[in-house]
């Protein structure tokens, strides 16, 4: 089962940080600029259905041979970002509905496209959950395990610097 509306690729340089760099708490203007242009681009790619991979998935015969085929290959992406935006359930009315007080939003490994996947959901008014997913092995590094609570925490002390 999937909800694939789009899908969008773009490419970040990427920036070595020394230890002063981590001290700051101000986010700099060309990250701004960079996520701004992000933003404008999905948005752009969102609004048509012109030469989406998404929309041709449709046309393979079998999807599991396909897939299976994949393990092991060149990728064309480093990481997958997916989210739900932030769920609105409205204002909770007492023994009338369901409360919704928070919300994970988690896929499998992709084999056909990047070896980690950030998935992102959040409730209205909320926490703000990121769930990483990986092929095990895809990584090629000696401890996967910490180098994903590496990036987690970089993430979190990110995000924080945000908020």
């Amino acid at each position: 089962m999937a909800l694939c509306p789009t899908a969008y690729y773009e490419l970040f340089p990427r920036i070595v940080e020394d230890d002063t760099s981590k001290e700051t708490s101000l986010i700099s203007d060309a990250l701004w600029d960079a996520a701004r242009s992000t933003t404008q681009n999905l948005a752009r790619c969102a609004n048509t259905l012109s030469d989406q991979p998404v929309g041709l998935l449709a046309y393979l015969r079998n999807m599991y041979p396909w897939t299976k085929g994949q393990i092991g290959k060149r990728r064309e992406c480093s990481y997958e970002v997916s989210n739900i935006m932030s769920f609105n359930p409205g204002p909770f009315v007492p023994m009338e509905r369901w409360f919704i007080e928070s919300m994970i939003f988690s896929q499998p490994a992709n084999v056909s496209s990047g070896c980690l996947n950030f998935n992102v959901v959040s409730r209205h008014q909320g926490d703000l959950t990121v769930v990483v997913s990986w092929q095990a092995g895809a990584l090629d590094v000696h401890n996967e395990q910490t180098l994903i609570e590496n990036v987690s925490n970089h993430i979190a002390t990110t995000l924080k610097l945000i908020a």
